[in-house]
């Protein structure tokens, strides 16, 4: 179940549903999602992330390509 576990946090994070920002997992509102998409969202959001140290320019570009002002 892990490997469907971190299939599933890539298929939101590369959609653009989350974005981490200071090395946490954030929700990003300005998409649209199910209740059920939501409910894995609030499991995820504000859970570390490993590698934020040695990514951080990357995590903060994939923040500004998803998380815009309309």
């Amino acid at each position: 179940m892990k490997v469907l576990h971190l299939w599933v946090e890539f298929a939101l994070f590369e959609k653009g549903y989350i974005f981490v920002k200071g090395g946490k997992i954030q929700q990003n509102h300005k998409r649209v999602s199910t209740k059920y998409l939501e409910k894995i969202i609030n499991k995820l959001q504000g859970n570390s992330v490993s590698n934020w140290s040695g990514s951080a320019k990357y995590y903060s570009w994939h923040e500004t390509k998803y998380n815009k002002a309309n």
